[in-house]
């Protein structure tokens, strides 16, 4: 079989995505099927998840465990596909990202082969076991699951959520941004460019990709856990930029309080080399978050500065 060369600023920006997320092997009871809102993707629910009012997805009260739902355009599964079905190349790709890949096998699924990534993930709360189920459809459909007690979502109960997936047509990029857990308005020069994992929307000033990453473009999104213990602000936003691809050791120019996502918030200014970065970071008091960054070349970002103001101004949680 031909392999596909790996676009490696496409899988760069998936993995940091999936980064912003000696079991028994009897199956648990499976709910109603579900369908989970802002994608095409329905499958049986396990006992105890519920659809997730924070990402695109279904999420445990009992123990934070996830299953999460990311549409990627059609062309994204041929980029995909050699990591999934390699797994050297699983582990070059996902270790860097903290994700330790044990093994890649493959399940058949209405008579399509996916391929599936089995790892963990160390976190402040010990291993996470991760799962990374890949479909194809009229989109691109990557299924992750985060479990944090596999009493609670044994291996065969995973396997059995991933057979049970079925995939409709893809939603209009304006029914995925209607289901977002935030609402807003794109003010020009800037275009709603995408929609990722039912959490985060990317809009941009220019038609395609930029992968010098110097023209204009906003990130707004919600976590899709709280931080706890809840830190203020200031603290979230200083920590947010540090993980920020590009802006890890940055310079900050600006520190000072703002309104931003319907209340109080933290607003900073960063510079790295002749790119800048606008960042608005507001904490509710569950512990979650809403962020809105701005990013590009800093005399391009400055020349867009009012419409960013006016997105930002805009951003308020549904």
């Amino acid at each position: 079989m031909a392999r596909v060369k790996v676009n490696r600023t496409f899988l760069r920006r998936l993995l940091a995505w999936l980064s912003l997320v000696g079991a028994t092997t009897s199956a648990l009871v499976l709910a109603e099927e579900v369908r989970i809102p802002g994608t095409s993707v329905t499958l049986d629910a396990p006992a105890g998840f519920a659809v997730s009012r924070s990402f695109a997805g279904l999420e445990s009260a009992r123990d934070g465990s996830s299953i999460t739902v990311a549409e990627l355009p059609l062309e994204g599964y041929d980029q995909l596909l050699p990591v999934f079905e390699s797994l050297s190349a699983a582990v070059e790709a996902f270790t860097p990202k903290g994700v330790v890949i044990e093994r890649a096998e493959a399940y058949d699924v209405g008579g399509e082969k996916v391929p599936v990534l089995v790892g963990k993930q160390g976190t402040a709360a010990g291993d996470v076991a991760k799962y990374l189920a890949l479909y194809r459809g009229g989109t691109t459909v990557l299924l992750t699951f985060n479990v944090f007690d596999s009493e609670h979502l044994s291996p065969g109960a995973v396997e059995a959520v991933m057979r049970s997936v079925r995939l409709s047509a893809p939603l209009t990029l304006q029914q995925q941004v209607d289901a977002l857990p935030f609402a807003f308005e794109v003010a020009p020069p800037f275009r709603l460019s995408g929609v990722l994992g039912g959490s985060a929307v990317l809009l941009t000033t220019f038609e395609g990709t930029d992968p010098s990453g110097t023209k204009p473009a906003i990130i707004i999104a919600r976590s899709l856990s709280p931080v706890a213990p809840t830190p203020a602000a200031e603290e979230v936003n200083e920590r947010l930029l540090q993980s920020t691809r590009g802006f890890e050791g940055a310079e900050v120019l600006v520190r000072q309080a703002a309104q931003f996502g319907g209340g109080a918030a933290s607003y900073l200014e960063a510079r790295s080399g002749t790119r800048k970065l606008l960042h608005y970071v507001r904490v509710a008091p569950d512990g979650m978050y809403l962020r809105l960054a701005a990013f590009g070349d800093g005399d391009a970002l400055a020349g867009v500065s009012a419409a960013v103001a006016a997105i930002a101004a805009s951003v308020a949680p549904r």
